[in-house]
C-alpha cells in the first residue's frame, strides 16, 4: 500500500493569502511586543536598582574581606582597651536643618579622653548609600566638658542613623560603631 504524500495544494484564493498574511503578521508582531514589554521591564528594573539609595556597596568591601584577620584583631584590641563612647543627638536643629551631635569617650577608669582624633562615617539605616564622614572637634562648651566632642550634621531624615566611629589617640586605635534615633520633626 503506498500513500502519496505529494498531494497537491489548492491555490488559495486572495481572500484567504490576505488572511495568511494578516495572521502571521499579528503572530510575529505580537512576539515582538512581548520581547520589547520584557526589555522595558528590565529596563525599568535595572534603573530602579541602581539608583536606589537604600542599597549600597561597602567602601573598600573587597580589601575589608580579604583583610578580615587584621579586622577582627583591631576589633577584639578595641574591645580590649574598654573605652566607652556616648553619643547624644540634639533634639532641634538648626535653621540648616543640623543639629548638634555630641560624642563623650572616656577611658576603662570612666576618665574623659582629650585630644583624640575622631573620624565618623554616618548615614541613614534606610539610605546606606548616602555615606558622610567627618571629623569630630574637642569641645570647650562647657569647661569642664572632659572627653567631649562636637559636630554639626545634617540629619534631616527621621529614624535610625548609623556611626561608624574611628578614634585615634596616643598610639592607640580605637572602632566603635553605634546607632541613634532621630526625630526629624523637631
Amino acid at each position: 500500500m503506498s500513500t502519496d504524500w505529494s498531494a497537491k495544494e489548492t491555490p488559495l484564493t486572495a481572500l484567504q493569502a490576505s488572511q495568511e498574511r494578516r495572521a502571521s503578521l499579528i503572530w510575529t508582531g505580537g512576539i515582538i511586543v512581548f520581547f520589547v514589554i520584557q526589555a522595558i521591564i528590565w529596563a525599568i528594573a535595572l534603573y530602579i536598582t541602581n539608583n536606589d539609595p537604600s542599597h549600597a556597596i561597602l567602601p573598600r568591601y573587597d580589601q575589608r574581606a580579604l583583610a578580615w584577620d587584621k579586622e577582627a584583631a583591631a576589633l577584639a584590641h578595641s574591645q580590649s582597651l574598654g573605652w566607652q563612647v556616648q553619643l547624644d543627638v540634639a533634639a532641634q536643629a538648626d535653621y540648616k536643618g543640623q543639629r548638634v551631635v555630641t560624642l563623650q569617650l572616656k577611658d576603662k577608669q570612666g576618665v574623659g579622653i582629650e585630644g583624640a582624633t575622631i573620624e565618623v562615617s554616618y548615614f541613614h539605616q534606610a539610605r546606606a548609600a548616602l555615606r558622610e564622614t567627618i571629623r569630630f572637634a574637642s569641645s570647650n562648651n562647657p569647661p569642664p566638658a572632659s572627653g567631649t566632642y562636637t559636630a554639626l550634621l545634617p540629619l534631616n531624615r527621621t529614624g535610625l542613623w548609623r556611626f561608624e566611629l574611628e578614634v585615634e589617640h596616643q598610639g592607640e586605635k580605637f572602632l566603635h560603631t553605634t546607632q541613634a534615633f532621630v526625630d526629624a520633626g523637631k
